[in-house]
C-alpha cells in the first residue's frame, strides 16, 4: 500500500498527512496531539532533555517509551515495536508514527490482497470483453493509416517543414504498409500475459499496471 496523501482529520486539530504501510504522519498543535493520544507532553521537541527542534523516541516491548538523545538514528535503536520521530515547525508539531513490524506486515498483506482482488476484477473484465482483440487490431490498422499518410504527405505534422522521402522510395513505402496491413486483417491477436487457473483469470503484473493505468 503506497502512501496516501489524504488530509483527513485524525482528531480534533490532528490531520493525517499520510498513512502507509510501514509508517504515518500527522500535523497538530501540542495540546491537540496530546488530547488525540498520539503522544506525551514530555515527548515534544522543546522539553527538557529533548532536542530544541526534533524528538525521537522507540517503543519497548511492553508498550512504554524510550526517548533516544537528541540527533540520535532512530533506525539504530528500533527494535521492531516502532517508535516516533518528532519535528516542530513554528506552532505545529509533524508526528511521523514508525510502525511495529507486526503492524507493517499486517499493512502489506492486506495491500497485497486489495492488489490481487484489483488484479483479477481486471482480468475478469479482459476475459469477458471478448471485442478487446478486435479493438486491438483495429486500432493497429488505423495507426497504419495514419503512418502512409503521413508518409505521402496527405497528413502533415505541425511545427515542422515540408517533409517527405524520395518519389523513387514511395512505391517501396506503400508496399510495406500494404504487406502489413494484409498480414493483420489475417491474423488473430490475443490476450498476453493471461493466465488462468480453474475459473479464475489473471495478469502478470506489468499487464495488470497497463491496464490500470489505461
Amino acid at each position: 500500500m503506497a502512501d496516501v496523501n489524504s488530509k483527513q482529520e485524525y482528531a480534533p486539530g490532528v490531520i493525517v498527512e499520510w498513512d502507509g504501510c510501514f509508517n504515518a504522519q500527522y500535523v497538530g498543535k501540542a495540546a491537540a496531539l496530546v488530547a488525540s493520544g498520539l503522544v506525551q507532553q514530555s515527548w515534544l521537541p522543546g522539553e527538557d532533555g529533548n532536542g530544541k527542534g526534533a524528538q525521537s523516541l522507540i517503543f519497548l516491548a511492553d508498550g512504554s517509551a524510550q526517548l533516544l538523545k537528541p540527533k540520535s538514528h532512530f533506525k539504530s535503536f528500533d527494535i521492531g515495536f516502532g517508535g516516533l520521530q518528532i519535528s516542530k515547525s513554528g506552532a505545529l508539531f509533524h508526528v511521523r508514527k514508525i510502525l511495529a513490524e507486526i503492524e507493517a506486515e499486517r499493512r502489506m498483506a492486506l495491500s497485497d490482497a486489495k492488489n490481487e482482488q484489483e488484479t483479477w476484477q481486471l482480468a475478469k473484465q479482459a476475459h469477458q470483453q471478448s471485442d478487446l482483440p478486435e479493438r486491438w487490431k483495429n486500432g493497429v490498422l488505423y495507426h497504419i493509416d495514419q503512418a502512409e499518410k503521413l508518409v505521402e504527405g496527405k497528413l502533415i505534422f505541425t511545427d515542422f517543414p515540408d517533409i517527405g522521402i524520395a518519389p523513387s522510395d514511395m512505391e517501396a513505402a506503400k508496399r510495406v504498409f500494404a504487406e502489413l496491413r494484409n498480414v493483420l486483417r489475417w491474423v488473430t491477436p490475443t490476450i498476453k500475459d493471461k493466465v488462468q487457473i480453474s475459473n479464475v483469470f489473471s495478469l502478470n503484473e506489468a499487464a495488470f499496471r497497463a491496464m490500470k493505468n489505461g
